[in-house]
């Protein structure tokens, strides 16, 4: 995470509060986050809101990657050729 989007959060924090994530739990798109943000009347860049969006697309309810799914069930994941598993 880059010192300028933590400088952001910050910002966030002090003016909607410490349960400021919750506020953006229906936030589908970059640009909804970046709608939500200004109404509270701070800027992302594009560089920010990239990077803001992509850190809440990989919130719990996020799909999971064919590794860590496997990882979940116990099982191996099969890497290529060969079947080397990890």
């Amino acid at each position: 995470m880059t010192k300028a989007l933590l400088e952001k959060i910050a910002m966030v924090e002090k003016k909607v509060g410490k349960d400021w994530i919750k506020s953006l739990t229906d936030v589908s798109t970059q640009e909804q986050l970046e709608a939500k943000v200004s109404e509270w009347g701070i800027k992302l860049t594009p560089a920010e809101s990239k990077e803001a969006f992509g850190l809440l697309s990989k919130r719990e309810d996020a799909e999971l990657s064919e590794r860590e799914l496997s990882e979940v069930a116990g099982g191996h994941y099969v890497t290529g050729p060969g079947g080397s598993t990890k």
